[in-house]
C-alpha cells in the first residue's frame, strides 16, 4: 500500500518487485487449495496498476541464487522464510517437495497451468465483451442497461459472467454470492424491483430491461456509503480502526494482531472480540450488514445466512443491524452475537483478531 501510494502521488513512476517463478508456483497451488476459480489460476501478473512490474517472474529461485553467486552479490535472507508457522512456507518446504516426489516436474506443470489459464481468460474475456455488447441497450456514466429478454437466452453461468463484466466496467467487483443473487434477480425479479449489492451498486428491473447502476464512487477508501449504510473494507492483515453504520446503528471496529480490546471471556467496555486462524483469512475483508444471498462458512461447508437466521429465530428487523465479516470470496466468516460460533474462526496465539463495539443509534 505504501509503494502504491508513491506511484499514485507521482513520487515514483514504477515499483519493481522480486516475485519469481517459484513464488508463482506457490501462489497457484495455494489458490487451488482455496478452491479458486479460473481467474485465480492465472497466478501473479507480470504487471498491474498502478505501475507495479515484476520482471523476475520468468526466473526460478535457483536461477537468481546462481546469478548472485556468479556476480558476487551477497543477498540478505529473511529468516521468516524458513519458518513453517506460515502457511505459504509449509506449501514451499513440505507440500511442494512431496508433490515433486509423487510427480517429478510438478512445479513446471503448475507454471503451465498458470500460462494456459491466462490464455483461456483472455479468450473468455473477449467473448464476454462481445456478448455484453449484444445485450446492452444503453451505456454511459454510472450505469449499463441490459435487454433482459436477450440475457435470458443464456444459461445462468453466462448471465453471471455478463453481470460481472458490467459491474467491472463500472469499476466494481462482484463476489460469488453477489453474482448468484444478481442472476436470480434477473431471472425472477418483478418489474419495478431493485436488488442492492455491495458497491454502491444495484440492479433494477424495468419491464424488459435490467439497469446495472452505481453512484459513481469507487472502492478507494476504507469506508463507503451503500443504500444509507456505511461499510468498512480491510485490505491487508495489518492493524486499524474505523466505524460502520447499519440501519441507523453505529459500530466501532478495531482489528490487528496481538492484544486487542475485549479479548477473553469478559469483553471490556462492550467490545465483542473474535480471533481468526491465519489460514482462514482471505483478504480483502468487508464489514457490512446482511445482503440477500449471503452464505456463511460453517464446519463442513457453507449455509445460507437467511436459513441460519430462521433456525436461531433472529427477528427480521434485527438482521440488517448485525455486523458481519465477508472474505474475498463473498462468504460470511463471522457474524456478531450468537452466530459467531458458526463462522470458521478460532483462537490462535498471536493471531489476527477483530473487535466490534455497539455505539448506539446514529
Amino acid at each position: 500500500g505504501f509503494l502504491e501510494g508513491l506511484v499514485r502521488s507521482n513520487e515514483v513512476e514504477w515499483v519493481l518487485t522480486a516475485h519469481q517463478a517459484d513464488d508463482q508456483v506457490e501462489t497457484v497451488l495455494f489458490r487451488i487449495l482455496r478452491g479458486t476459480g479460473l481467474d485465480g489460476l492465472r497466478g501473479i501478473p507480470a504487471s498491474r496498476d498502478p505501475g507495479i512490474l515484476r520482471p523476475l517472474l520468468p526466473f526460478t529461485r535457483t536461477d537468481l541464487e546462481e546469478y548472485a553467486r556468479v556476480c558476487r552479490v551477497r543477498p540478505r535472507i529473511d529468516p521468516t522464510n524458513a519458518s513453517t508457522r506460515f502457511a505459504r512456507n509449509r506449501v514451499r518446504h513440505q507440500l511442494l517437495p512431496l508433490l515433486e516426489d509423487i510427480h517429478p516436474g510438478a512445479r513446471g506443470a503448475l507454471l503451465r497451468l498458470a500460462r494456459n489459464s491466462r490464455r483461456t481468460i483472455e479468450a473468455f474475456d473477449a467473448l464476454v465483451d462481445l456478448q455484453l455488447e449484444r445485450v446492452t441497450v444503453e451505456k454511459g456514466g454510472t450505469q449499463i442497461v441490459l435487454d433482459r429478454d436477450r440475457a435470458m437466452e443464456y444459461p445462468d453461468s453466462v448471465i453471471g459472467a455478463l453481470i460481472r463484466r458490467a459491474t467491472s466496467v463500472l469499476g466494481f467487483g462482484l463476489t460469488e454470492a453477489g453474482t448468484a443473487s444478481a442472476v436470480e434477480f434477473i431471472r425472477t425479479g418483478p418489474s419495478g424491483a431493485r436488488l442492492d449489492l455491495p458497491g454502491p451498486l444495484y440492479l433494477a428491473r424495468e419491464l424488459g430491461r435490467v439497469r446495472v447502476s452505481s453512484s459513481g464512487s469507487g472502492l478507494g477508501g476504507a469506508a463507503e456509503e451503500v443504500t444509507g449504510n456505511q461499510l468498512l473494507d480491510i485490505e491487508t492483515p495489518g492493524s486499524g480502526e474505523g466505524e460502520i453504520c447499519l440501519s441507523g446503528r453505529r459500530f466501532q471496529v478495531r482489528w490487528g494482531s496481538g492484544s486487542g480490546p475485549g479479548r477473553g471471556d469478559a469483553p471490556e467496555g462492550g467490545w465483542e472480540w473474535t480471533e481468526f486462524r491465519s489460514d482462514d483469512l482471505r483478504f480483502p475483508l468487508r464489514i457490512r450488514g446482511w445482503l440477500p444471498g449471503d452464505r456463511i462458512r460453517i464446519s463442513g461447508g457453507r449455509k445460507k445466512l437467511k436459513k441460519v437466521f430462521r433456525e436461531l429465530k433472529v427477528p427480521r428487523l434485527e438482521r440488517p443491524r448485525l455486523p458481519l465479516v465477508v472474505d474475498s470470496e463473498g462468504l460470511v466468516i463471522w457474524l456478531s452475537g450468537q452466530l459467531g460460533a458458526r463462522g470458521s474462526h478460532g483462537r490462535e496465539e498471536g493471531g489476527w483478531g477483530l473487535g466490534v463495539r455497539d455505539l448506539g443509534n446514529a
